[in-house]
């Protein structure tokens, strides 16, 4: 199984960064367990010879960089604007590519950003802040002791959204114990007609939501406000982004 690199470096005049990137790219993409991209995000890259790069793959954002000046204070501040510009289809990148790692040479900023809220890889056990963030735990995936079932509620205005309430239940409690597996157990289709598919839509968010601020009430966790309100932020950003893209 081979590993994703993405590297970041947007710039506009044409320095020395340019053949870092492409010299540290072409050792990775020279050994077989590894996909590399590179972000071409103002068309820094579009005067090289892909033909030499035949395991690189190039992902163009924009392409303005011939237009824009190369010195002086407007070159910067043309160079922050389009990285910030780029947040959108950043997002959908790493979305869609999934990498395990991202390189940034310049703006490292924006990529730091976004993994730090959307992206950012669980090195410990899941608790129930992370639940109510957003993390999610696969119903299919999990092995639990059949005495945590009594806890499954029911509740048909929670229908699609039950499985999270029982993950906050079980995560309550004192002495349960758990481990998560890093590695991915199963494979998912999505159709159009599937729940899954169906829970992208706001009512289905809502829905989650309600499950929260009920738990929180019904246990009086009044301390996980502050984790709901991240969710909040959160699923308004990516609404936000789905609708520009």
């Amino acid at each position: 199984m081979y590993k994703k690199i993405i590297f970041w470096s947007p710039l506009i005049s044409h320095v020395g960064t340019i053949n870092a990137v492409l010299k540290s790219a072409l050792s990775l993409s020279n050994r077989s367990n590894y996909k590399v991209y590179i972000i071409d995000v103002l068309g820094e890259f579009s005067s090289i010879n892909k033909s030499e790069f035949k395991n690189i793959i190039f992902l163009n954002i924009f392409n303005v960089s011939k237009y824009l000046p190369k010195t002086g204070i407007f070159s910067k501040l043309f160079l922050y604007l389009f990285s910030i510009l780029a947040i959108p289809k950043l997002t959908f990148i790493i979305f869609k590519h999934k990498p395990d790692f991202i390189f940034s040479y310049l703006i490292s900023i924006v990529p730091l950003f976004l993994c730090k809220i959307f992206f950012k890889k669980i090195k410990r056990k899941a608790t129930l802040s992370d639940v109510i963030k957003g993390s999610f735990i696969s119903t299919s995936s999990a092995i639990v002791s059949k005495n945590f079932i009594s806890k499954f509620d029911e509740n048909k205005d929670f229908i699609g959204v039950e499985d999270m309430y029982l993950w906050m239940k079980i995560l309550n409690e004192k002495n349960v114990r758990y481990k998560y597996i890093r590695d991915k157990l199963i494979k998912y289709r999505v159709s159009s007609t599937s729940l899954s598919e169906r829970g992208v839509n706001q009512k289905q968010a809502i829905k989650a939501n309600l499950c929260i601020l009920k738990f929180i009430l019904d246990n009086q966790k009044f301390e996980y406000i502050k984790y709901f309100y991240i969710r909040i932020i959160k699923l308004a950003f990516i609404y936000f982004i789905k609708k520009i893209i």
